[in-house]
């Protein structure tokens, strides 16, 4: 079978009249739990918006290298990176990531293509050396040979997929597949040879995943610094689409958006226990008026308060940014501030804990503090003079922001959850070290991301954001 029937409905649905009172400038929408968000509200506070502050906010801009690194799209997509953005008709992934897969595999035959030419050559060489040996004869045939006959349990077979290209070829009908009768979940049970990208509308690619600059921006409405924060689902076509919007004023704490965002796409899954959105509450907002209608007037929903050079915080803010298809490269990622302090203290505890005594807490509190040795002058005192602001500048471009090590901390991250899993198997999942919910917790004392299954609060979180990079710029 070469290729297969398309595994999702890819039909773009047909929307009901808008009603006469909709506009991108309507009230924000705060379609959960009143008071939970009120409390949330309660805890907005105003920054005073000085030289000095947005001096000390502009120190913390990651490099353009830091953002690519951790995912961030700083120019428009090419030709062959749209291409690749196309899904396999069968099994339904996207091209370019069967194309990495591939590469990996053929990259690992290699590897061991050449580790068993180096043991065949070091085994013909011990056995030029040696007497030989013959090994005792082996029965042929399946399973293990018994004196009741062949094990049975060895001789059970499973068949096993072979295809490159996997995929169920019937429909799911009360959570089975029809054509294998197995459970939803289930592994697939055919495939084809090759891949083959599904057929899209002239355009339709482009549409769906080009990134868009920001544009010129002097409007009334425009602001110095605001604080971003998305909540996404997946659509029919597998991909993350966006569903919630939230842009606050940094300095203000003012909201500039908070609204639910009707996708242009059919959707599979709201994600309700991370999103916090229902399909019920996308509908009833439709029907009120009270959504922003796909992704694009989501974005320039964004564009009316964000010029060129607006601060953009977030946590992990690439992905708020990607839901929006949006290059924007003035951004302050509490991800990457984080990332880079736990890096800086993990190596520091390591060198202090090769010399005499451990390191020095305070030092390793805050990265804008850390200075090479160099910076120190012969009475103890930093060699910086003058402006206070400028010591840090100095200190942060030495920071530089570069994306913290990911596969050293994802594996300190395991091994912690590893051994809480140990100590105590039931109860909600501990977040990671540079979770969100785990840094509002240590550096503001807050609790955030409480309500489980009900999802997050995406106000909650971009406020959370907020007030994290307010600690570190007010840090000495």
């Amino acid at each position: 079978m070469e290729g297969g029937p398309p595994r999702h409905n890819t039909t773009r649905p047909t929307y009901p009249p808008l009603p006469s009172s909709y506009n991108l400038s309507s009230e924000p929408l705060l379609p959960y739990d009143v008071e939970g968000v009120s409390l949330t509200r309660e805890l907005c506070t105003v920054i005073e918006e000085t030289p000095e502050y947005i001096f000390r906010l502009q120190s913390f801009v990651a490099a353009q290298d830091a953002l690519r690194q951790v995912g961030y799209v700083l120019e428009p997509l090419s030709n062959e990176s749209l291409e690749g953005k196309k899904r396999c008709q069968g099994c339904g992934n996207q091209m370019s990531k069967i194309l990495r897969e591939e590469m990996r595999r053929l990259s690992k035959s290699k590897r061991i293509t050449a580790g068993n030419d180096v043991k065949n050559r070091t085994s013909s060489s011990e056995k030029s050396h040696s007497p030989e040996k013959r090994n005792p004869p082996q029965e042929e045939g399946i399973g293990k040979i018994t004196g009741a006959g062949i094990d049975s349990d060895a001789a059970k077979i499973v068949p096993k997929n072979t295809f490159p290209c996997k995929f169920h070829n019937g429909r799911v009908a009360n959570k089975v597949w029809t054509c294998c009768e197995m459970h939803v979940s289930s592994k697939p049970c055919t495939g084809a040879q090759q891949h083959h990208p599904r057929l899209y509308a002239p355009g339709e690619i482009d549409r769906l995943w080009q990134f868009h600059a920001t544009p010129p921006n002097s409007g009334m409405s425009l602001r110095r610094a605001v604080a971003i924060d998305c909540e996404m689902g997946i659509a029919a076509s597998g991909d993350s689409e966006l569903i919630r919007l939230t842009l606050i004023d940094y300095f203000s704490s003012s909201t500039l958006i908070d609204s639910l965002v009707y996708p242009a796409v059919p959707m599979q899954d709201y994600q309700t226990r991370f999103s916090g959105v229902t399909r019920r509450d996308m509908e009833v907002a439709r029907r009120q008026g009270r959504c922003i209608l796909g992704r694009d007037n989501a974005r320039r929903a964004v564009w009316q308060y964000v010029g060129p050079g607006t601060f953009v915080v977030g946590h992990s803010a690439n992905n708020d940014l990607a839901a929006l298809r949006w290059i924007h490269d003035v951004v302050v990622d509490t991800y990457l501030i984080e990332g880079k302090a736990l890096a800086i203290k993990k190596k520091s505890e390591e060198k202090g804990n090769q010399g005499e005594g451990g390191p020095d807490h305070h030092t390793m509190e805050n990265p804008v503090k850390q200075r090479d040795d160099k910076d120190i002058g012969t009475d103890g005192k930093p060699a910086h003079k003058g402006n206070t602001v400028v010591a840090a500048s100095e200190a942060l471009e030495k920071l530089s922001l570069s994306p913290p090590p990911l596969k050293s901390i994802m594996a300190s991250e395991a091994k912690q959850s590893q051994l809480q899993q140990g100590e105590k198997k039931k109860g909600p999942k501990e977040p990671g070290m540079l979770s969100l919910k785990r840094l509002s917790l240590t550096r503001l004392g807050r609790e955030i991301q409480t309500a489980r299954k009900k999802g997050h609060d995406s106000f909650e979180d971009a406020l959370a954001a907020r007030d994290l990079v307010h600690w570190w710029v007010v840090q000495d």
